[in-house]
């Protein structure tokens, strides 16, 4: 019984982070074709963190990747706190950021 309560943790723990992958991808890609949502804006600047990070780890052990980026070229930072963005938001797309 504790086992199978072990493996059903595992398993929700792999499927939650899977589809936090997901969401990721998803945003990356409307980012890239410029249709974002709210969510994606907010999301940006996390994306384009966790790369300057990864790209800064890869650094200290010695390997530079290429300079393309996971938002592809020129796509800026969102200078607004989330806040602001989520402020200037209507009822449905509030309730679809939270959906997402």
């Amino acid at each position: 019984r504790l086992r199978e309560m072990e493996t059903s943790e595992n398993w929700e723990e792999k499927e939650e982070e899977f589809h936090l992958k997901q969401q990721r991808e998803r945003s990356k890609i409307r980012i890239k074709q410029g249709r974002e949502l709210p969510i994606d804006i907010v999301a940006k600047n996390l994306l384009l963190y966790q790369e300057y990070e990864d790209r800064k780890k890869a650094a200290e052990n010695g390997y530079f990747p290429d300079d393309s980026t996971v938002l592809g070229d020129n796509i800026p930072m969102e200078v607004d706190e989330p806040y602001k963005i989520l402020k200037n938001l209507n009822s449905a797309e509030l309730k679809q950021i939270r959906k997402d």
